[in-house]
């Protein structure tokens, strides 16, 4: 089974609502142009055991020398062995999670253990773990120093999987107030509460069994957020394997890695899309191009709004060879920067897409939102979506890092 439960580790003061205030932070990958909101989490945990120090928020990656980061990432070693005793383990354990979000929404998942072995991120993927989006072969090199001189992992990968009648997570919320809470709790800078319950033995057992059902056309999860630490965590079993004796490869805990799983049916995740803003080209070049590289253009394709200064059009691609109108367009403004230059951003916002393509030498793409029915069928028939193919909320709806697991024997 490629989900299963495994030693979760906690800190000793779970039960305390305002430690474990200080001791969550959100996922590294977010707030990347906003040093002051890491600088804020730091004032606001300062002095106590926080996952703020066994983590590396990616906004020091542009602000920091190379000699601030080796330090940063020794000095996380460091705390995990320091912070472990101060953890309290439950041994093979799911938790059950409730995430209400900033806007009142409640979110539903489970924490366990991810086999790597399951979990392929490549292009043309066959895995049962499936990424989501191209993965950026630069991101991984950082996470991977830091899980190499690791103990602890902490996740904040958020996996999918399509249970479209909701049978896995109502029954667990049915059975929730039955269980034992391990925390409750207010996140820092308003991003809502979380509380976490621990299965007992039947209902991981029925987590498994419905899991085995919810498998199609050979995929069981996508992940969605979280994918290039997986692809670290992935890489460092494939060194790790090699040094193990025969037979050795299905204890180790470096086989496996920690992650929260999510229906994508749930009513809290809402996909948005991410434009598309082409800086430093010639709009009517642009456009002509695009017109050129698909041809065969109509009003029944996948719909592509173009915005430059004044200037509106829109063309549909017709009998298109993905799934969805981002893959088209990305795969024409990757052929064009290539040959002819220009500079891509990803934007949130119909509105800042439209109000950014009035600027000289600019051009906005905007288009239909990806339904969240059709991702896994994306992935089936395509593999791998483009990069910024989608949203799923807001970056304070993100995960937390609040539990651990050991990763080394």
């Amino acid at each position: 089974m490629c989900f299963k439960e495994t030693d979760i580790l906690l800190p000793k003061k779970a039960h305390d609502p305002d430690f474990m205030k200080k001791w969550a932070v959100i996922a590294c990958d977010q707030h990347t142009c906003d040093i002051s909101y890491w600088r804020k989490a730091k004032e606001l945990a300062e002095g106590e055991m926080t996952a703020l120090n066994i983590i590396f928020p990616e906004a020091y990656l542009e602000t920091e020398s190379e000699l601030e980061q080796q330090k940063r990432m020794e000095n996380i070693a460091e705390c995990m062995v320091r912070y472990e005793k101060d953890m309290e383990c439950h041994r093979d354990s799911m938790f059950y999670i409730e995430r209400t979000l900033k806007n009142g929404s409640v979110r539903r998942g489970l924490v366990g253990a991810v086999d790597l072995e399951a979990y392929d991120y490549s292009q043309d993927s066959k895995a049962k773990i499936r990424p989501t989006e191209k993965t950026v072969p630069e991101r991984i090199p950082p996470r991977v120093k830091i899980r190499r001189n690791a103990i602890l992992e902490s996740p904040h990968a958020m996996i999918l999987f399509e249970d479209e009648g909701n049978i896995l997570m109502s029954e667990l919320e049915r059975g929730a107030p039955a269980l034992e809470t391990l925390y409750d709790f207010e996140l820092m800078q308003g991003s809502g509460t979380i509380k976490c319950r621990k299965l007992d033995r039947e209902n991981m057992d029925y987590v498994k069994q419905t899991l085995k059902s919810l498998e199609k056309n050979g995929v069981l999860f996508a992940v969605g957020d979280g994918n290039h630490s997986l692809a670290a965590a992935k890489q460092c079993w494939e060194e790790i394997k090699k040094t193990i004796p025969p037979g050795g490869h299905l204890a180790h805990p470096a086989r496996y890695a920690l992650a929260e799983i999510v229906n994508i049916h749930d009513s809290s995740l809402e996909f948005e899309p991410i434009y598309r803003i082409l800086f430093e080209v010639e709009p009517l070049d642009v456009i002509e191009s695009l017109k050129g590289f698909y041809g065969d253009l109509d009003s029944q394709g996948h719909g592509l709004e173009i915005y430059c200064g004044g200037h509106f059009e829109k063309i549909s691609v017709s009998h298109p060879q993905f799934s969805l109108p981002v893959e088209s367009l990305q795969v024409f403004l990757d052929e064009y920067v290539g040959r002819r230059g220009g500079k891509i951003e990803y934007i949130h916002g119909r509105a800042e897409t439209l109000e950014l393509a009035k600027g000289e030498n600019t051009v906005g793409f905007v288009f239909d939102t990806m339904k969240k029915s059709e991702l896994f069928s994306a992935i089936a028939k395509n593999g791998v979506l483009p990069r910024k193919a989608f949203s799923m909320g807001e970056a304070c709806d993100k995960r937390f890092y609040i539990e651990c697991r050991r990763i080394r024997c």
